[in-house]
């Protein structure tokens, strides 16, 4: 069997196009690869910054109820003996500033 230019020319072109697509293959898969790398990574920091969020933020839930507990001690100790001997003093009659509204035209 004779071996003709032209069916050489297409082996060698079919070759070329076989190392073509293996190479746009390689790219493809590692460029993925390199995606899934980066996402993956996003997603692992992101879990560990929620983690750590929630952790401050009970820490601080329970920081608000103590100051709340302290604010409510405070708030019932607080009688008008105290006011009077922190200088506090009864008001008169109460007298009330108004301003009258002026309509623009």
């Amino acid at each position: 069997m004779k071996n003709h230019p032209r069916t050489i020319a297409l082996v060698f072109m079919e070759r070329d196009t076989i190392k073509r697509t293996a190479h746009v293959l390689i790219v493809v898969a590692v460029a993925l690869m390199i995606i899934y790398t980066a996402f993956l990574s996003r997603t692992i920091f992101a879990v560990v910054s929620r983690r750590t969020t929630e952790s401050e933020t009970k820490m601080l839930s329970a920081h608000i109820a103590e100051l709340e507990v302290s604010y409510l001690k405070k708030t019932s100790e607080i009688d008008l003996s105290m006011a009077r001997a922190l200088g506090f003093q009864d008001t008169g009659v109460v007298t009330f500033a108004t301003r009258t509204k002026t309509a623009l035209r």
